[in-house]
């Protein structure tokens, strides 16, 4: 499938630059500020899509994959909070610094903002399929396998936490400064490579962080009181 085939990224309205492989959607929320969505489509079997978020509440623009299959998805925190949603309902939540991974099949659940401000890129593919469909991840191969999951943490139906590195943030800082700028394709691939690598050394050296799922009752009731506290700052509530 070639990039110009992904027709909803033009009915969502995003600037398409098919040479690079790159879309860009940009839009305000309340109070002026632009939100922006960048996104790189290598392949029908990745996806490399970078959110500047400042608002609560995103547009649903429908990102979808080009394949279907088992993809593995990898989420990593700049700034901000993100929220997961489980299939049940159950929330869990990525933070700065932090990375989250699982494995997705077709649509299979989803994240939102708890934050008003949110910096963080996602990356989902298809491990092997990628490395035969991109020649440059062939030659880099190594580095995108190292991004793979541990195999134990396959066997668990959840998310996968674990602190990213300094080497990792320092490249996903770069990584994030080339999407901004406008690199093409082949050096966000790259980029990416040297992502996948430093993920696969913190994947050896730093242990799992634990999550506990909270439930859609309890994360309404948190919502509710999060919004409560913060609509009128001059009202003193009791606990």
């Amino acid at each position: 499938m070639k990039f110009e085939d992904f027709d909803y990224l033009k009915e969502s309205g995003a600037l398409l630059e098919p040479d690079k492989k790159r879309f860009e959607l940009e839009f305000l929320s309340v109070g002026g500020k632009t939100n922006r969505i960048i996104g790189y489509i290598p392949s029908e079997s990745m996806q490399i899509i970078v959110r500047d978020i400042h608002t609560e509440k995103i547009p649903d623009f429908g990102l979808q994959f080009g394949g279907t299959g088992r993809y593995l998805r990898i989420n990593l925190c700049r700034s901000g909070k993100c929220e997961f949603k489980g299939k049940n309902g159950e929330s869990l939540y990525l933070s700065a610094g932090e990375i989250a991974m699982d494995y997705k099949i077709d649509d299979d659940g989803s994240f939102s903002f708890v934050t008003e401000d949110y910096l963080g890129v996602e990356i989902i593919m298809q491990v092997d399929k990628v490395i035969v469909e991109i020649p440059t991840l062939a030659m880099l191969k190594k580095a995108i396998k190292r991004m793979d999951m541990p195999e134990y943490a396959t066997s668990i139906n959840t998310m996968y936490f674990v602190d990213a590195s300094d080497d990792t943030n320092r490249t996903l800082s770069e990584l994030l400064k080339y999407c901004f700028d406008d690199y093409d394709c082949e050096a966000i691939i790259i980029k990416t490579a040297e992502l996948g690598h430093n993920i696969g050394t913190d994947l050896t050296t730093s242990k799992a962080k634990l999550r506990t799922f909270a439930t859609s009752t309890q994360a309404k009731i948190a919502e509710d009181i999060y919004r409560k506290l913060t609509e009128d700052y001059g009202q003193k509530w009791p606990v």
